[in-house]
């Protein structure tokens, strides 16, 4: 599977088997974050890996009693650590850790699709709670939760917005017609599939 193919077709997940995960795999997702970017190249974000059953049910009502996430064998919870960049960056610290922590995320949720692995990512959990469930110092903040597992679920593909409708050119508004001229391209190519598929379908019939 190449990176486009693992970008498009990633969705989530809420839906897992029994079958587990291999501490290898596992492995494998976490470190495509670590060659995420971020802010000065300090990576600012730890990550705390859940298996333990019970462990799992108590996140999942922490996150507002989300049950199908204890259904996920492995939880990834991903922190920020802003004592590092506060020294670099003062008050946009907190800013930059986020936007550390979302890139790191993203890497890793492709590469689990890429891996066959289904996931998920989960933003909805009482704060407090997570960190006392976890342990989490108090200069450490929690921000997405990642559920990693197998499923049997065919997860439909969703509508994206049209390239022509977010994409500007010098300055806001203005559109290039090259990428609307792409776009049409694309329809007529859909449209020629459906046309050969229908026709197809008539000789079988026959």
């Amino acid at each position: 599977m190449d990176a486009r193919e693992a970008i498009v077709t990633r969705r989530s997940v809420r839906g897992y088997n029994s079958k587990s995960l291999g501490i290898s795999t596992i492995e494998e997702i976490i470190d495509a974050g670590r060659y995420a970017p971020s802010s000065g190249n300090v990576q600012t974000w730890k990550v705390i890996v859940v298996t333990d059953e019970k462990m799992r049910d108590n996140i999942a009502n922490i996150s507002m009693k989300q049950s199908w996430i204890s259904q996920a064998p492995v939880l990834l919870v991903v922190c920020s650590d802003k004592t590092m960049l506060k020294s670099y960056y003062g008050e946009k610290a907190d800013k930059y850790c986020i936007q550390n922590v979302v890139a790191a995320v993203e890497n890793m949720l492709i590469r689990a699709n890429s891996l066959g692995v289904s996931s998920c990512w989960v933003d909805t959990f009482e704060n407090n709670a997570l960190k006392r469930h976890l342990k989490i110092p108090d200069e450490i903040t929690p921000e997405i939760i990642i559920t990693l597992g197998y499923s049997d679920e065919k997860s439909l593909a969703h509508l994206k917005t049209d390239l022509n409708k977010i994409v500007y050119f010098d300055s806001w508004g203005k559109f290039d017609r090259k990428v609307k001229l792409i776009n049409e391209l694309k329809k007529q190519i859909k449209e020629k599939i459906k046309i050969r598929k229908k026709t197809k379908g008539s000789k079988t019939s026959k």
